[in-house]
């Protein structure tokens, strides 16, 4: 296959990196064809008698990537989830990039460490904020979409806004991400279903293509609203069993299906034959997210890519063809100040203007998320302290030295909530072992067996010379021998029994502990159960209690009779034998 121009430059840049001894990360625009880059890399490596690893996170990215790929014994496609090759590698290929930094990706990255990785993706900078620059050493990009659309390579993008969209000014953020339950109730109104379907036949009457909802209860109520409308629509979302994926996915290509509904399925790399608008319903902070939901349709064809936005993320992110905005490995993208804005004309189209930048997220929640290690540095920093590891991300431990000098790993996740040197804090293991035994010492015990953790039971010996286990924090709560303050079960037992003796009472079973019940015979003669502990606080007879308190009563059950019968007179009875 011939390579076009970018492509080409594309390849030599990242066999260069490759061969420096570096992982670069390929940015490539939806539709660019990056897969045909890694294929022309891995062709080097697979003529070399190397071998590849290729990664991708979903069965229908494998398929594809298999198809434009290849087969060979040299190459192993993978899922992730379902990777089990462990035959040797001298190549790692990581499909949809920005995921690497995902737990699933470094468990095999550290299978193979010292393996030279190369990944490809439309959009390095993820909904999190966190960078890519861990797993990455360069960042190639050799044109922009813009470029791309200039020269043919890409369809141009028309976008269009309706004039009641769905406004998510309201709705809680959970890490920076909308919550999509408050989302949905806000997006899945019948008035915002109905307009979506009248935006539809104003703009995009019988083209094919996507339609991209908040959860799968939205998309199945889109797709049943354009199926009444006389539309071939279907839904399907990524819990959809993969043969039926798969049968939907064929019947779009054939034809025999129009329109496809859809959340978390068709975000990233698949590709659709024909996708000539693509409906966006779905709010969203995340500019990776929502470029790639508009780079399904961009590849070239006879007509502009219809995009209908009924969101304002059109304003808020900005559009894939907007080079303004550059990426880096640090956190994600930046805006330059250009001068331009985009605005809505009367009849819903966007344009870009001159006047004053739109306000611009572009990120989680703001710009404060473009480079999260630079935050964390910053407020360590602010308290006097010095971060002594590196930031890798969120939730993984870093080494801090606070102002008085103490080393302690903390994560900076808990370090953003105010946690701190435990040492100052006087809540640091060695700390607490010494208060442990100082406690011991004050009240004239001695410690019998080591210390581990204020959660694991040691053995003491009380002044005494009772032998007990506790932990360390119930001692702390305690400070006493059970057997000396009466609490331990062989003392618990005698009690027991003492009580059930001076109530003219004995026990018919064994005592196992405090809580367990056993049989006991009142002096009645009736037989009941009860926990030890509950007898010692009051507890007795039932049936002594129900006779004191109603005289007169009759039996209480049938069951009674039966048993004062057999008792009686030898013989056993069923309910047909007892007359009223």
């Amino acid at each position: 296959m011939q390579l076009r121009p970018y492509q080409t430059e594309s390849e030599i840049e990242i066999c260069k990196e490759l061969d420096l001894g570096g992982n670069p990360l390929l940015k490539l625009s939806t539709g660019a064809g990056k897969t045909i880059v890694a294929k022309a890399v891995i062709d080097r490596y697979i003529k070399d008698g190397r071998r590849v690893l290729f990664l991708a996170h979903r069965i229908e990215l494998l398929r594809q990537g298999g198809e434009a790929i290849g087969l060979h014994p040299n190459l192993s496609i993978q899922s992730v989830k379902g990777h089990k090759y462990d035959g040797p590698v001298d190549l790692i290929v990581t499909d949809e990039a920005h995921h690497a930094v995902a737990e699933s990706y470094q468990a095999i990255y550290r299978q193979y460490p010292g393996v030279p990785r190369f990944g490809m993706t439309a959009t390095p900078a993820r909904g999190d904020g966190r960078g890519l620059g861990t797993e990455f050493t360069k960042l190639i990009s050799v044109t922009t979409t813009k470029k791309l659309i200039e020269q043919k390579y890409l369809a141009p993008i028309e976008v269009f806004v309706p004039e009641n969209t769905i406004d998510a000014t309201g709705v809680k953020k959970t890490a920076g991400k909308y919550q999509s339950k408050s989302l949905s109730k806000l997006a899945a109104t019948d008035s915002h279903c109905i307009k979506a379907i009248e935006e539809y036949k104003a703009k995009a009457d019988g083209l094919r293509g996507l339609v991209f909802c908040v959860d799968r209860a939205h998309s199945r109520k889109m797709a049943a609203y354009y199926c009444s409308a006389g539309y071939k629509a279907i839904h399907l979302d990524g819990a959809t069993k993969k043969d039926d994926r798969a049968k939907a996915i064929e019947a779009y290509r054939s034809g025999e299906v129009d329109i496809i509904t859809n959340c978390n399925l068709f975000k990233e790399g698949l590709d659709l034959p024909v996708v000539d608008f693509v409906q966006c319903l779905v709010n969203t902070t995340s500019l990776a997210e929502y470029w790639q939901m508009i780079g399904r349709g961009m590849r070239p064809g006879d007509r502009p890519l219809v995009v209908l936005d009924h969101t304002s993320n059109w304003k808020t992110i900005g559009l894939p063809d907007d080079d303004s905005i550059t990426f880096s490995l640090d956190g994600g993208a930046a805006k330059e100040k250009t001068g331009k804005k985009y605005e809505r004309r009367d009849d819903g189209a966007i344009v870009l203007v001159d006047g004053d930048d739109d306000e611009w997220v572009g990120g989680p929640s703001s710009l404060v998320a473009l480079n999260p290690a630079d935050r964390f540095y910053g407020e360590v920093l602010s308290k006097g302290e010095t971060a002594i590891g590196v930031y890798v991300s969120a939730h993984t431990k870093v080494e801090i030295e606070c102002k008085n000098g103490h080393l302690f790993m903390m994560t900076p996740s808990n370090y953003k909530s105010g946690s701190g040197c435990r040492k100052c804090a006087g809540k640091c293991p060695e700390q607490a072992k010494e208060k442990f035994l100082e406690l011991l010492k004050a009240n004239g015990k001695t410690l019998h067996s080591p210390y581990v953790g204020v959660m694991k039971k040691v053995e003491i010996k009380c002044k005494n010379g009772h032998l007990f286990m506790m932990t360390p924090q119930d001692y702390k709560r305690w400070q006493s021998c059970p057997k000396c303050s009466g609490m331990c079960p062989e003392q618990a037992k005698e009690k027991f029994l003492e009580v059930l003796k001076a109530n003219g009472e004995t026990s018919q079973s064994p005592y196992v502990s405090a809580h367990r019940k056993v049989e006991i015979e009142c002096k009645n003669g009736h037989l009941f159960m009860i926990a030890p502990s509950n007898y010692r606080q009051g507890g007795g007879c039932k049936e002594c209690h129900l006779n004191k308190r109603y005289p007169n009563r009759a039996p209480t059950s049938l069951n009674t009779i039966g048993n004062q019968l057999v008792n009686t007179s030898g013989f056993s009875i069923t309910p047909a034998n007892v007359s009223t």
